[in-house]
């Protein structure tokens, strides 16, 4: 049950960040956001806020589990 709970969960968090990028990401990208500092730094805070370090934390432990069982660790 912990791994469904997991999964749905890391679902949400991929959904809401790509919710940030889409209304904050692609207008930095597109230089339609104004200031780009300020841009980044709201960009980053709501990035943060849908769960980006967990995103980030997760993959890095998949990444780093793959990596030992090609033998590249």
């Amino acid at each position: 049950l912990d791994s469904v709970y997991g999964i749905v969960s890391g679902i949400f968090e991929f959904n809401a960040f790509n919710q940030v990028f889409t209304q904050y990401g692609l207008p930095i990208y597109y230089g339609m956001a104004g200031d780009p500092e300020t841009a980044v730094k709201r960009f980053l805070e709501k990035a943060r806020q849908a769960g980006w370090d967990k995103i980030v934390s997760e993959y890095r432990k998949q990444w780093l589990a793959y990596c030992k069982e090609q033998g590249l660790d």
